[in-house]
């Protein structure tokens, strides 16, 4: 965490000294690789360190960073006059409204989450994201408000979703993995930053092929998640074994998860299990 921080720092300042192409794209890629290693590593150690009861709003805290971050972007381009976006009409206003709309998701996230649960509040979302999607294509192009409105509850629904997936990816893993398991979703999601700009292309196929491709794969990630089992009001797992036993325990269970312990006891048992699971070997 000491050495991504540090990093951050150092190719933070540097990018503002780059006076050519070349040497603007270098560091800027050591910039986001450092700092992409520390929202992982920053958001395993929260997870790990804070207990079951505020969990879910200690998460949500370091997302809601990165939307305030959008916003003073919006506003320090229109100053600068630097920025841009693809929605239409301001692009410094639509990108503050990006920002924004990340607010009040990540707020639904947290009441969700504590009262639905982890899985019951991800589904819904993923597959409101797909709805949505399928709604931009029955838009006409003329409306551009109402395309703007559409693309902000799309925004909002991922945005829930994007929220929430972070903890419930360190909640499934053991620790043994949970840093390298987060890690690889983080990967995956700059893996889908790269592709996203080049499926603009595709709508010279048909004009709504990029919005049926993310729908399609936000439909499918939602069923998937069927399979997934609910992990609110459980402590973190130490081990592949209690991994599994989690995953025996909550497999075809529908019913509504219970609600999160308020006491100190399932705190102390994640406290307790790793001295536990060494006393055992």
């Amino acid at each position: 965490m000491w050495f991504t921080s540090t990093g951050q720092f150092l190719f933070g300042v540097a990018v503002a000294f780059t006076f050519d192409y070349y040497s603007f794209v270098i560091v800027r890629f050591l910039l986001a690789m450092v700092s992409s290693g520390y929202l992982v590593v920053v958001f395993v150690y929260v997870t790990e360190y804070v207990g079951i009861k505020y969990r879910t709003w200690a998460s949500m805290h370091i997302h809601a960073f990165f939307a305030v971050g959008i916003m003073v972007v919006a506003l320090v381009g229109y100053l600068a006059d630097t920025c841009s976006v693809n929605l239409g009409g301001n692009e410094y206003l639509n990108l503050f409204l990006i920002g924004a709309v990340e607010i009040p998701a990540y707020v639904i996230a947290c009441i969700g989450m504590d009262r639905l649960g982890r899985r019951n509040t991800l589904i819904p979302f993923l597959i409101s994201s797909a709805v949505t999607c399928a709604l931009l294509m029955l838009i006409p192009q003329d409306f551009r408000i109402l395309n703007i409105i559409a693309n902000m509850v799309g925004k909002f629904t991922i945005g829930v979703a994007f929220g929430l997936i972070y903890l419930y990816t360190a909640e499934l893993y053991p620790t043994v993995v949970r840093s390298l398991a987060v890690g690889s979703g983080s990967m995956m999601c700059r893996v889908g930053s790269v592709v996203a700009p080049f499926c603009v292309y595709l709508s010279s196929v048909w004009i709504f092929m990029p919005q049926m491709i993310v729908g399609i794969v936000a439909f499918v990630s939602g069923l998937l998640t069927l399979m997934l089992p609910e992990t609110l009001g459980k402590p973190l797992t130490n081990t592949w074994a209690e991994a599994i036993e989690l995953g025996a325990s909550s497999s075809g269970s529908t019913k509504k998860p219970p609600p999160a312990q308020s006491g100190r006891a399932s705190e102390k048992i994640e406290m307790l299990s790793p001295e536990t699971n060494g006393i055992d070997q």
